[in-house]
């Protein structure tokens, strides 16, 4: 099944996210499956993490200004408060889902540790 991207913009958008478009395929960047096996690696200095507990009543907005702090340090948005996620652009039974890069710009009000995870698009559920 072939991405829905009017499905994929309302979700976004649940999150606080601007849904700009699809990167080309021909582009030159790593795909997001790759850059997730090379975060999980290791072995570099960088290290960027918070913690959180998991019963702390402000879990999901403690979540989400980590989430801005680290982004923040790390130079990830562009001057618009653009950046890419990784989405499915299609999925199947018989193979593993293929991933891309969509391009979005952080709404002024954003929540991507609650509604956002809890959409599926960016998570497994809120929190």
């Amino acid at each position: 099944m072939r991405m829905d991207e009017i499905g994929l913009a309302e979700s976004l958008a649940t999150a606080g996210l601007d849904y700009v478009g699809m990167v080309a395929t021909t582009a030159t960047y790593a795909p997001p499956t790759l850059v997730t096996f090379a975060r999980a690696g290791g072995g570099g200095e960088f290290v960027c993490a918070e913690e959180v507990a998991y019963d702390d009543p402000q879990r999901v907005a403690k979540l989400n200004a980590a989430w801005m702090r680290m982004c923040t340090d790390a130079g990830l948005f562009d001057n618009s408060h653009r950046f890419l996620v990784g989405v499915k652009i299609e999925e199947s039974d018989d193979e593993d889902p293929v991933w891309w890069w969509a391009e979005v710009a952080l709404m002024d009000s954003w929540d991507l540790a609650g509604a956002g995870a809890a959409t599926g698009v960016l998570g497994t559920g809120a929190g």
